[in-house]
């Protein structure tokens, strides 16, 4: 299932790992969702109610080699419609620097540090466009691509003030097969630079970042850019957080989303309960309308299973004026 990369910072909810091998550990969580949508839209009212659910198991293992450098890597299996093979990674490390090569892996600016519990309002209303990442069309399965969500290269340097990353995605129009990987010209290439730290004050984590999909002879006649500002702060019990992502693509779309805009804030209870609010706010090209959500989310972590509830009104969903759409969420998650 992809989604947005959120920070969940109050409440964790996936539990321990549990040691199988030396230097190797495995680790896994059963999600359980349940939605109640209902639909005020400029045509008919109506409601529904969904329960889905997803597994996922993954094995990691490091160790020393005799040149003094870490390997670690491992690998991520992903059942929601069908058993696979969601992330994988080969990872060098010594002292602050890194390289890897993997798919859905690595650090990446697809995403934001907004301090929240639970889902994204993308993951919880159907028909949801932009809040999760910026769409190319209609379709709300259908992204822009990321190069940390294909076969890529990264590599990493990092110190106390943070760390620099980049990924590099060469533009094949097929993934890798096997052992043998695809050389069909076809795809975009892709290249994605950013900063992620606290510039040395305590509570901050700013990640800034540009992604570059270079245009290609299929879906990308110019270049396109994706850009993120996101930080987030924490002073006690209390944390605040914002991004702004826009995108660039050269031409104008009456179905693409240009800026969304995020803002929560999180309140710890207590050590095991948390709640939060987010507002977001999505701005498209064109004659769209900008859609607008709230959401207000409760969350309790009992120690390998962790519960969240949330609300979220949605207004103008899709882009689509009086599009209107309110669903709550209940949500549990097993870790072991």
């Amino acid at each position: 299932m992809k989604k947005l990369l959120t920070t969940t910072a109050i409440v964790a909810l996936v539990g321990s790992s549990v040691s199988v091998l030396a230097e190797t550990k495995i680790t896994g969580s059963i999600e359980q969702t349940m939605i109640s949508t209902s639909y005020d839209l400029a045509s008919s009212s109506k409601s529904a109610t969904g329960i889905g659910q997803e597994t996922n198991l993954s094995i990691d293992s490091s160790k020393k080699l005799t040149n003094g450098w870490t390997l670690s890597g491992g690998f991520r299996l992903e059942n929601e419609s069908s058993l696979s093979v969601d992330s994988s990674t080969i990872k060098l490390s010594n002292g602050g620097f890194s390289i890897h090569t993997g798919a859905d892996t690595g650090s990446n600016i697809n995403g934001n540090l907004n301090p929240k519990v639970g889902d994204q309002p993308g993951d919880i209303i159907s028909g949801e466009l932009a809040s999760d990442g910026f769409k190319t069309g209609p379709n709300p399965k259908v992204s822009d691509p990321q190069a940390h969500d294909v076969q890529h290269v990264g590599v990493e340097f990092e110190n106390p003030m943070g760390k620099l990353f980049m990924n590099y995605a060469p533009g094949s129009g097929a993934a890798a097969i096997a052992t043998a990987g695809a050389v069909t010209e076809g795809g975009a290439t892709i290249v994605e630079l950013g900063f992620q730290g606290s510039l040395g004050v305590s509570g901050l984590n700013l990640l800034v970042g540009q992604e570059t999909i270079y245009k290609d002879l299929g879906t990308h006649n110019d270049d396109v850019k994706n850009n993120v500002v996101s930080l987030s702060y924490t002073l006690g019990n209390v944390s605040v957080g914002g991004t702004i992502r826009s995108k660039d693509d050269g031409i104008v779309s009456t179905t693409a989303a240009d800026k969304v805009k995020n803002f929560s804030v999180a309140y710890k209870v207590s050590d095991d309960v948390s709640v939060s609010y987010e507002n977001v706010k999505v701005g498209y090209e064109g004659a769209l309308v900008d859609d607008k959500y709230n959401q207000v989310s409760v969350g309790y972590n009992f120690g390998g299973l962790g519960i969240s509830l949330d609300y979220v009104e949605a207004d103008n969903v899709a882009g689509v004026a009086s599009n209107d759409m309110k669903a709550i969420q209940l949500r549990t998650v097993y870790g072991f």
